[in-house]
């Protein structure tokens, strides 16, 4: 005989509440660690802003482009990094809150940022795998 409970309707059982507690532990403190990452990467912007004038006499190249360039690939990397940490240092809080209190709408918004943060993370991925195949393909067709 089948049950027709629906599984949504429940409530988390006590051993699914210790391992997303458990999971939020974890997801913040990857979070932080990426904070501090992107922490270093700006002050890595802000030194080469700083020493700007030493690129021009690293080489030629350089001395043309000046640090504007350089800053803003790092800046958009920054970017980058910044959305999808947002979205799991938000996962972390707003789980690890909604299950301590039970506050379904909590736990809701913990699951709404951790889809963002795989969405953001699919489609950066599909960009640059498909970046990857027109680089593939503009190298086979000049080797030819």
């Amino acid at each position: 005989m089948q049950d027709n409970t629906n599984i949504f309707d429940a409530t988390f059982s006590e051993t699914s509440k210790a391992h997303l507690l458990e999971t939020t532990r974890w997801t913040k403190f990857l979070a932080i660690l990426m904070f501090i990452f992107i922490g270093l990467m700006l002050l890595g912007v802000i030194s080469l802003l700083i020493s700007g004038s030493a690129l021009n006499s690293m080489s030629p190249g350089f001395s043309a482009m000046g640090p504007v360039f350089p800053t803003t690939i790092f800046l958009f990397v920054i970017l980058l990094y910044w959305y999808p940490t947002n979205m799991l240092y938000k996962f972390s809080a707003n789980m690890k809150t909604g299950l301590l209190s039970n506050n379904a709408e909590l736990i809701e918004k913990g699951f709404r940022c951790q889809k963002n943060m795989y969405k953001f993370m699919g489609i950066f991925t599909i960009t640059i795998l498909a970046l990857y195949f027109i680089v593939i393909v503009f190298a086979v067709i000049s080797t030819l």
